[in-house]
């Protein structure tokens, strides 16, 4: 099973099914992309992105491979901050998932995902061959999950 399974979208989530980590990664990768093309497959995702981050009023942008913080003190999860980002920022290539990433924040991420993928110029890679591995510890949203798991599937 995967983690937390793919999600298909977010319309009607409830409030308690938000994951402050998750959404803190997801403003992140607002910041990074702003709109996505071809807006008709990502509009409704965007807003129900912004929709989540009015919920958690005061959720802070987290960049992949920082552990968030809650409002609490409490620490939050960095693979579900990561699944956030990447559900904004991912693009599915011939050679598997890429997102974009500064190279300061590589290492972080790669230790983070136990040695799955590997840095690129301007991002990480997660080989086509690693996805099911990869989505065994990062919880993936919106269009972005659905045309991953098309590409494991070729």
């Amino acid at each position: 099973m995967y983690s937390k399974d793919v999600s298909n979208g977010l319309e009607g989530v409830c409030q308690d099914w938000v994951d402050p980590a998750w959404v803190a990664g997801a403003a992140a990768g607002l910041a990074v992309v702003g709109d996505r093309a071809p807006t008709w497959l990502w509009s409704a995702f965007i807003e129900d992105v912004h929709v989540m981050i009015e919920m958690l009023d005061g959720v802070e942008p987290s960049a992949p491979g920082e552990i968030p913080e809650e409002g609490d003190g409490s620490i939050a999860s960095a693979l579900e901050s990561l699944g956030g980002y990447i559900s904004l920022t991912g693009v599915v290539r011939g050679e598997g998932l890429f997102f974009r990433l500064l190279a300061d924040r590589a290492e972080e991420v790669q230790g983070l995902l136990q040695g799955i993928g590997l840095p690129e110029k301007g991002g990480f890679l997660i080989p086509r061959e690693d996805l099911e591995s990869f989505l065994m510890l990062v919880h993936l949203g919106g269009p972005i999950a659905d045309q991953v798991m098309e590409a494991m599937q070729q």
